[in-house]
């Protein structure tokens, strides 16, 4: 994660509504979104024409060419995220509360947010929405355990049978076709928006395997008959030597990358 910059800024940090950045993957608005929180913090709500500002956000967003700052900030002008006063010549910047109004975001969840991180913004992003994903994923397995809903739920003991189930209760991941629904983008974006995060800092993953079992010798027509009850999920089936016993073969079922969280999160207040 970035750290530092030369710019001078007013607000290095803040508290940015999850939902508003769901919003923009949502409508495709991440770069606009980025575009906002960085005169948002560059200043105390409200910016001249003449702010140096405008000329810094080339640079710090990587922004090419005039045309793509006019598109964005139009785009910001339309919905009322800026509002320009010509009498004044002053640009004023919506507060959260107004624009999450306006959109009907009534959550209140939001992750706390430094000024460095807009340099890898849609890393940022897409930690934070896969983390609330895994976030949620935890609290409803302590409120599980808390009401011992594992060992009365008959539904969820006949779901353990499966030997291929894609969760497990010691982890907490999700597969490339659910980050994919969250950052609604296609699978293969969604694992490189997702590795791309881990890259940033915003998130770690570390492969995770479950023993389905133990071979005491090598044994191709078992193999075989696992692919085909595992079907589409066979290339999932992995082999190794079994580490006390050289001849043993450990039958492996690779589930979703499990997934850790360091981005932080905390509330703003009801609307």
């Amino acid at each position: 994660m970035h750290q530092s910059t030369s710019h001078r800024i007013h607000s290095p940090k803040l508290s940015l509504p999850t939902s508003l950045i769901s919003y923009a993957f949502e409508h495709k608005k991440i770069k606009e979104l980025q575009l906002f929180l960085f005169l948002k913090m560059s200043s105390s709500g409200k910016l001249s024409k003449k702010d140096s500002a405008w000329d810094v956000a080339y640079e710090e967003l990587d922004i090419k060419d005039k045309r793509t700052f006019n598109k964005r900030l139009d785009w910001l002008l339309k919905n009322k995220w800026i509002i320009y006063n010509p009498a004044s010549g002053y640009y004023f910047i919506s507060s959260f509360e107004r624009i999450r109004m306006a959109l009907g975001l009534k959550k209140r969840r939001a992750v706390k947010m430094y000024f460095g991180d807009l340099k890898e913004f849609k890393a940022f992003c897409a930690g934070t929405i896969i983390s609330i994903n895994i976030k949620n994923q935890q609290y409803r397995s302590l409120v599980r355990k808390s009401k011992r809903e594992r060992s009365a739920s008959k539904k969820e003991d006949e779901a353990n049978k499966d030997l291929f189930r894609p969760l497990s209760d010691d982890y907490f991941g999700l597969s490339n076709k659910k980050i994919a629904q969250l950052l609604f983008c296609k699978q293969t974006n969604a694992c490189e928006l997702k590795n791309l995060a881990e890259k940033s800092g915003y998130l770690v993953t570390r492969e995770k395997f479950r023993t389905l079992f133990i071979l005491d010798k090598p044994d191709m027509n078992v193999i075989k008959g696992l692919d085909i009850l595992a079907g589409a999920k066979a290339c999932r089936i992995k082999c190794r030597r079994a580490y006390d016993n050289y001849e043993a073969i450990e039958v492996l079922y690779q589930l979703y990358d499990e997934i850790g969280v360091k981005v932080k999160f905390t509330n703003r207040k009801k609307i």
